[in-house]
């Protein structure tokens, strides 16, 4: 069984931005599509899970960009599994161009919870063996992400029918997406996010309302959280920090 998994893909016109490079969320989603690769390669696959019913979630998310991939850019992502814990395993990321340099590295932490409690059950039992590179991508060890007591800008969003994944409620990537969209124009059309930090809190589910608050801005780095349901939850907790586009080549 591989210890890294790969997979290669083209960045498409729909998944890039006014200046053509590939969005945070769609990159989110290259991360995503990668771990379940490698997951039905060794047998703990969603549809594996599921007959168990059990499904994995995403708890953590630490995204650190090098240089931004463009159109027509072909890129692989490298995958692999860092650590197995008694209930969180994190799972490292690297993305590099044709010639291997390295574009973006994350970390993540996952965790498998049942069907019917929604909370988290012990993997030892519930996966069986798989090989473990102690690398990691990123170092972080996960501390908790600082609470926003009160935004200077909110953004209101409906959970559409689009935004949900295969376990029914909003994909991880639609939270990047909700939050970036709250951070100033003024700083948004002449930089790009060097560094995003997701901690996720609660599910998020279709017809929902949310609000994608933003605070900070300071050595352009913004506190985030995003809220919603009807008892106003605390669904994630972000953390961007920001650098303009000439520092990422290209």
């Amino acid at each position: 069984m591989d210890t890294v998994f790969e997979k290669q893909m083209e960045v498409r016109t729909f998944e890039t931005d006014w200046t053509g490079r590939i969005r945070i969320p769609v990159l989110l989603g290259y991360l995503q599509e990668t771990a379940v690769g490698h997951a039905i390669q060794r047998g703990i696959s969603v549809t594996d899970m599921r007959r168990l019913n059990l499904f994995w979630v995403v708890s953590r998310v630490h995204l650190c960009m090098e240089r931004y991939a463009r159109y027509g850019d072909v890129v692989t992502v490298r995958s692999w599994s860092s650590t197995r814990q008694e209930i969180f395993t994190c799972r490292e990321f690297e993305m590099v161009d044709k010639t291997g340099a390295v574009m973006a590295r994350a970390t993540s932490s996952w965790a498998l919870l049942s069907l019917e409690t929604r909370r988290p059950v012990p993997l030892e039992g519930n996966l069986p063996a798989f090989p473990i590179d102690p690398r990691r991508a990123v170092a972080d060890d996960f501390a908790s992400l600082p609470e926003l007591a009160e935004g200077d800008i909110s953004r209101r969003f409906d959970v559409l029918r689009r935004d949900l994944d295969v376990n029914g409620h909003v994909n991880n990537a639609v939270y990047a997406e909700w939050v970036l969209e709250a951070v100033p124009w003024e700083l948004a059309k002449g930089a790009r996010v060097a560094e995003l930090e997701i901690g996720f809190r609660a599910e998020s589910h279709y017809g929902e309302q949310v609000v994608a608050l933003c605070s900070g801005g300071a050595d352009d780095t913004f506190i985030h959280q995003v809220r919603g349901g009807a008892d106003d939850r605390e669904l994630a907790r972000l953390r961007t920090r920001w650098l303009p586009l000439d520092a990422f080549g290209g």
